[in-house]
């Protein structure tokens, strides 16, 4: 199963040169939020039954977004991803293996590892037990957090979808496509030279690892 391109070929390349330069972590907060144009489906949007992403994306995002209006079936059952139901376990993992959901037995820097491998060539769900031990991360916590039914993997998915829902609504991206990249709260218009780019805005703090 293919996840999109571009998502890919950014974790890959990129996003995984600048996450491993040396020092980076010293001046970045990294989040990273695995939910792209997934959407949990609504009675009163398009692509209730079946993933639309023309329609159902953006009419979920308009009404979900707003924090001050949302309804309590913004978050219900279960979300619809672009490409099938392994992206949306793959975002699962992915989401469960970060520091906000697993708190202090996690990095930012071994969810970061976490994501490089199981996205590398592919998204591949076989790899994950592999993946878990390559990011030094407690595979029994990760498999509690993201198995079916887990109030930790759900709430963790419900936080990325609010999280992209409200990013969507307040900047209208809907139809920016993913992945979309942030710094210091504004969309980059390019993730090319991704390092440089982090390296320019530390300025006088930039690490070891910009040079």
């Amino acid at each position: 199963m293919l996840r999109h391109a571009r998502c890919q070929d950014l974790i890959q390349g990129e996003l995984n040169e600048t996450l491993t330069a040396e020092g980076i972590f010293s001046v970045l907060t990294y989040e990273f939020v695995p939910f792209g144009n997934a959407y949990y489906p609504q009675s009163d949007c398009p692509g209730e039954k079946v993933y639309n992403r023309n329609e159902g994306v953006p009419c979920w995002q308009e009404k979900c977004g707003n924090v001050n209006g949302q309804p309590s079936s913004c978050f219900a059952g279960d979300p619809i991803c672009q490409h099938g139901a392994d992206e949306c376990l793959g975002d699962r993992y992915e989401t469960c293996a970060s520091v906000d959901t697993l708190g202090g037995t996690v990095s930012a820097l071994q969810g970061a590892q976490f994501a490089y491998c199981i996205e590398t060539p592919s998204l591949n769900l076989n790899r994950i037990a592999g993946c878990a031990a390559y990011a030094q991360i407690d595979s029994g916590l990760l498999e509690a957090c993201a198995a079916s039914g887990s109030q930790q993997g759900n709430a963790a998915t419900v936080a990325a979808a609010n999280t992209t829902a409200q990013f969507s609504f307040v900047t209208g991206s809907a139809w920016q496509g993913t992945p979309t990249v942030t710094m210091n709260g504004y969309p980059l218009l390019t993730t090319r030279n991704l390092l440089q780019q982090v390296c320019d805005a530390a300025g006088a703090d930039a690490p070891t690892g910009c040079y």
